[in-house]
């Protein structure tokens, strides 16, 4: 939804009144004025039924649980002004262009600093309104006076309205999550690592990983190494840039995770323990890609891994430098029993050799050994 950003914010409502405010294209949040719940954008699909005078604007739910909003992807927005004055609304690689082949129009709502979100076609105009409810979790309709007014607030990572990342998985004094943004970010916080996989070494267990340095680009399937368990200490800056893709990552990812049988929206991705790895705890100890036993969907904005239905159950995240450094320096293998031989992505590349000297320089893996080929 390419330009309604609305805005949450830990402050009071005062504080909110004088800076709910758009200010050009940019990124934002935006909380209900009589509610105080945040919108968010929870699927990729909504329609207008034109006979009975309705839209489904399901995909948009509101929520005022901010430990849930600070971490919450799908709550962050870029609006974008159109040549004809109104205006697109981009999150979780969708907008609302795309949805419903129309942009909103955003003027002056009935509060100070407020606005109102609308559009008129065939002679049918509606709003987008939060349901009129005390609940912290509802979801956004068509109609409804009560609620028509939005708070618009910028997004920024040195104020109460930020975007942080929320941890799944901690080892040690280190605490992971699988991340997946479809808008560039940048780590702001101190100990923050993002890392993706650039191979996957199934017969010894490794997902071989690589550190990006700099902006990630936009819909980048990540790891992301947080500096606490706290959205707060694990602050993100968002960008509308082009940086190029990360170049050979394995990993996917997944947007959403939505069964609300009162909106009718449902868009999730089963999880398939026989060729899919998340995030997690190796039996060793290390985090690693692991097969989870929990697990029946994969969460809303997380990266995972496929891999083959041989592959191990746990594979141990290290490091394309020390996966390298580990590599045994032979050429033949004097065993004469048949085995198949593997390049380190997992792929096998002979099957049932005792020999792999005819095979083009390199590195595979034969008989449980990393082996060279020069």
């Amino acid at each position: 939804m390419k330009k309604l950003i609305m805005a949450a914010a830990l402050t009071s409502v005062s504080v909110l009144t004088a800076t709910a405010q758009l200010n050009g294209d940019g990124f934002y949040r935006a909380k209900n004025v009589k509610t105080e719940r945040y919108m968010t954008v929870k699927d990729n699909h909504g329609k207008i039924d034109y006979h009975s005078t309705t839209v489904d604007a399901g995909a948009l739910e509101t929520s005022r649980i901010w430990a849930n909003i600070s971490c919450d992807p799908g709550s962050v927005m870029y609006i974008q002004k159109q040549s004809n004055g109104e205006y697109n609304i981009m999150a979780q690689g969708t907008s609302v262009y795309d949805m419903i082949g129309y942009y909103i129009h955003l003027t002056n709502g009935a509060t100070a600093n407020s606005y109102q979100a609308w559009q008129t076609a065939h002679g049918m105009t509606v709003y987008l309104t939060d349901a009129r409810s005390s609940n912290d979790e509802e979801y956004v309709y068509d109609s409804g006076k009560y609620t028509k007014d939005w708070y618009i607030i910028p997004v920024s990572s040195s104020s109460d309205n930020y975007l942080g990342i929320k941890p799944t998985v901690t080892v040690g004094d280190k605490h992971y999550s699988a991340y997946y943004n479809g808008f560039t970010f940048k780590p702001v916080s101190k100990g923050m690592k993002v890392m993706y996989i650039t191979g996957v070494d199934e017969v010894n267990g490794y997902a071989i990983y690589k550190e990006v340095t700099g902006e990630v680009p936009a819909k980048s399937p990540v790891i992301v190494e947080c500096s606490s368990t706290e959205p707060t200490d694990n602050r993100i800056d968002l960008f509308m840039d082009n940086t190029a893709a990360l170049s050979n990552n394995k990993l996917k990812g997944n947007y959403f995770n939505v069964w609300n049988d009162m909106s009718g929206h449902r868009n999730r991705t089963a999880y398939d323990p026989t060729t899919m790895r998340v995030i997690g705890v190796c039996a060793n100890g290390k985090p690693g890609m692991v097969k989870s036993s929990t697990l029946d969907y994969l969460q809303a904005n997380s990266s995972y891994l496929t891999v083959s239905a041989n592959c191990k159950a746990d594979l141990e995240l290290i490091s394309e430098e020390a996966y390298a450094a580990g590599i045994n320096d032979v050429t033949v293998d004097s065993s004469k029993e048949p085995a198949n031989v593997y390049n380190l992505m997992g792929v096998k590349v002979r099957s049932k050799v005792t020999s792999i000297e005819d095979l083009p320089q390199g590195v595979y893996i034969f008989k449980g050994k990393k082996v060279t080929v020069k």
